[in-house]
Order: structure tokens, then sequence, then C-alpha cells
């Protein structure tokens, strides 16, 4: 009788108090744990009942389910698997008006300087390949399911819950190094329809997308040299997340229009990239679709690669290099985090360097990086991914790339002033702040660079914290601190 009255006093409180109470229940996503090592395609999902209370509350009643539904249903994933299911061809009339006007799509994106244009060097080809028709077809009958999904009376959700969206592919969409052809310039254009037909429908606050280094490419809108893959085994699925949340008030916002002087836009210019090059991100990629305000990479373990002969020389599967040219002057982002293991201080370096110092007319105000593998990590156990290595270059690396990213006498000091605004980096932490000797070379650096630490693995430059002290006492400054941090 007790537990019968309780949920009628459950039942009968307004439905404003039970939204209220499964607001405490809300977890985030697994997919959000994006500095995990290993990526794979078990990214979304959790093995452990705790993690799951809503599924719970839902059996509780119908009118708990009526409320639960729509929470259930906000973090969405969506795997572009192969099916042999037909659909109507979705994305057909986009595809065909990109491709009657496939220089003007190539060439003439607004804002971009010659030099980091997409490589391709080829004469457009109307036919399209059979791996090209593939992944159409992929993205189509996904697309088609996701859209059915939502639009489905009996799972009371719909396209305005969804909060975040995890896309998950897997094998490679291409695997010759040098294949700049027609058939990738295809696969770009059925994903670059892809993303504006789903962006119509939905309109997340983050995306996330895991993926093999091509087709991830592929799905950032840009191209993959994978002529040394083989080398890379732990970098065989990579992660990009973006989301958008307000700037804190703290944060300067420089945005500003491209004028003339920034960017050449009179003629067109095909050039010849050299196949280790990779161009930005074309302007129709989800990277640039929304005001996105932070963005996550994940390029995986580079480990294996230090067993081979001349490792320096081989040219890593990743997605950083590509993304570090998509940084624009009225890019809302202000927030850039990296993760990987023991990745090459030369392929990080200019990357990150472009997209927070010198030579970049960018927003970013603050860099995280955690490169190397925690004390209480098993992948130096393991024989398989060790190899040959001599663990001592791999340290070399890292140590040389925190060396880089935090020394002025290295990188040089921000050169970018506009109007009288200074953009430059303002927040940096590092998650590898338990390892000594890093913690010592970034200590060192930050200091001599007149940056002070505010907490245990984050630093923050003079100039921050003398605009920060004019908001208020020490508390209201140690909490706005707090909620700019990233991890």
């Amino acid at each position: 009788m007790a537990l019968e009255m309780t949920r009628h006093g459950l039942e009968s409180l307004p439905d404003e108090l039970k939204s209220h109470i499964l607001s405490y229940l809300i977890n985030p996503p697994p997919s959000w744990s994006w500095q995990k090592n290993t990526l794979d395609t078990g990214l979304t999902r959790s093995s452990d009942l705790a993690d799951k209370p809503l599924k719970s509350m839902i059996l509780v009643s119908k009118t708990w389910c009526r409320l639960v539904s729509p929470l259930l249903f906000a973090h969405l994933q969506l795997r572009l698997e192969d099916t042999d299911q037909t659909t109507p061809p979705l994305l057909a009339p986009r595809i065909k008006s990109i491709s009657a006007n496939f220089r003007e799509w190539l060439f003439r994106d607004l804002g971009y300087p010659h030099d980091v244009r997409l490589p391709y060097r080829h004469v457009w080809q109307s036919a399209s390949t059979e791996k090209a028709a593939k992944w159409t077809a992929t993205l189509e009958q996904q697309l088609a399911s996701l859209f059915a999904f939502l639009e489905s009376p009996n799972n009371g959700s719909n396209s305005e819950n969804v909060q975040s969206l995890t896309v998950i592919a897997t094998d490679e969409l291409n695997n010759n190094g040098l294949d700049y052809i027609r058939d990738e310039v295809h696969c770009l254009i059925a994903t670059d329809a892809f993303w504006n037909l789903l962006f119509e429908k939905l309109d997340p606050a983050r995306v996330t997308v895991l993926a093999p280094p091509s087709k991830l490419a592929c799905l950032l809108g840009c191209s993959m040299n994978m002529m040394d893959a083989w080398a890379f085994p732990g970098m065989a699925m990579q992660l990009v997340s973006v989301w958008r949340e307000p700037r804190p008030v703290e944060v300067n916002d420089h945005r500003r229009s491209p004028s003339g002087s920034d960017y050449d836009m009179m003629h067109p210019v095909e050039l010849v990239l050299e196949p280790n090059e990779y161009g930005r991100p074309a302007f129709s990629s989800f990277i640039y679709i929304r005001p996105w305000t932070h963005l996550a990479v994940n390029e995986g373990s580079f480990l294996e690669a230090y067993s081979t002969y001349e490792y320096f020389h081989k040219n890593p599967p990743g997605i950083l290099a590509s993304v570090g040219r998509a940084f624009r002057l009225e890019m809302d982002m202000w927030s850039v985090s990296y993760k990987a293991v023991f990745p090459f201080g030369n392929h990080i370096g200019s990357p990150l360097d472009r997209i927070t110092y010198k030579g970049n007319s960018s927003n970013v105000r603050k860099l995280y990086v955690k490169i190397a593998p925690d004390p209480d990590d098993t992948i130096l156990d393991d024989p398989a991914q060790v190899g040959k290595a001599d663990i001592t270059d791999c340290w070399r690396e890292v140590e040389s790339a925190y060396r880089f990213l935090t020394d002025p006498a290295l990188r040089g000091e921000p050169d970018f002033t506009e109007s009288g605004a200074v953009r430059e980096l303002e927040m940096f932490g590092f998650g590898d702040s338990s390892i000594s000797s890093i913690r010592e070379t970034v200590a060192s650096s930050m200091e001599t660079a007149g940056w002070q630490e505010v907490t245990t693995n984050e630093w923050h430059s003079s100039r921050l914290l003398s605009r920060l002290s004019d908001y208020g006492n020490g508390t209201k400054v140690a909490g706005e601190l707090e909620s700019m941090r990233i991890e």
C-alpha cells in the first residue's frame, strides 16, 4: 500500500518537476569520451547498467515513458554500413546540381587562398565509378533509415530532440596512396549532399565522426594520403568532434569578414600539390556548416610506426594536417583539443602552430594537447605494438613536440594584429602533467613566456589573467577559469 501511495504521489507531480528529476539521471553519452586510447566502433556502447538510468525509468509507467523518450534519443548514432535495402534516391538531385557546376564547387568557394585548395589535378569526368556509387548508396540508405526513425510516431522522438550525432564508418574508402582520381571526387560530392540534407533535418549541438583515415577525410570534405598507412595500424580509426557552447565573456572575439588583402579570389588556380600535402576541407564540410566553438581530434597511436626503417620519413595518415587548414577569420571556433599516442613532432607541430600561433588569423584562444600514454597505461607492455621500436625515440618525439608548442624561441611570438586587437593563444592545457619530464619542459617554456599556471595542467597568459581580474573577486575568477576547462 505504501508503495502504491508513493507511485501515486510521483505520478501526481507536474511534468515540469518530473523533467527536473530526470535531469539528474542524464549522463554524457559514451561517444563524448574522445580521449580514449583505443578507438573502435564500440565507442557509443555502454555495458554498465548504472550508465542507463533513463532506460530503467522508461519502464515505470506510460507517463514516465512519454517524458523519458525524447531524452533517450537525444544522442543518436548513424553507422555508415552497407545494406541490401533499397531507398529513394535522396541525394541524387543535390549531386546532380553540384556535378553540373563542378569547377565552381571545387575552386570558387569564397575565402579559399590558392595555396590550400583541394589537391586535385585531374580533368572532371562525369561518369561515376563503382566505389563512388557504393559510397553514395550507403549514405542514402543510412540517411533514409535515420529520417524514418525520427519520423516514426512509436519512439517518442523527433529531430528537435536530437542534441548530438555520432557518425561511425568502417573500412577504408581508398587504399592507394596517390589515388587522387575521379572516384574520390564523386565520393566527396555525395558526402557534401549528405551533410547538407542531414543538417536541414537536424540541428545537433555536437557532431562526432569516427572512421578510418580515408573515409574520415571524405566525411570532412578533404583528401587523405594513404601511401604509408600500412606502417600505422594504431591510426586505423580516428575521431573528429565539433560542438558549440556559449563563448565566455573573458574570451575575446576578433572575428571579421575576410578582405581582399586576405584572399585572392579573382582568378581561381588549379594547383599541383605534392602527394604528401593536404588540402583544407571543402567549404561544404560539416566543420563550417554550423558556428562550432570547440574542436577535438584523436588520431590514435603512432607507436607501431617506430619499428619501421627511418620512421621519421613516414607520412602518417592523420586528419590533423587537413583540419589545421580549416580555420578562417570568421569562424567561431575558439578551442582546439588534440589527442594521440606518441605522434611525430613534425606531424603535429605545423598544423597546431598554424591553428594557434604565427601566420594564421584564427580566433582560437585555447589549445589542449595530450600525446603520451598515462603512467598506468599498458600500451608499452604489448610486444605487438612496441615491436622493434626504440622507446627513447618515442619520448624524444613527445618532448620535442611540447617544446615546440610552448617555447616562444622555437615557435615565434604571435605576429597577427588587426586594428589594435591581438589574436593570440591565451590558454594552454596538457594532459601529460603526471609525467615529470614533460611537466618540467612545459613549465620552463611557459614561465619563460610569462604565462602562469592556474591548475595542475593548465596555463594562462598574463593578458588573459589581467582581463579576468576585471570581472570580480577571486571566487568568481576561479569559477570562470573552471568553466573554460576542456578535457
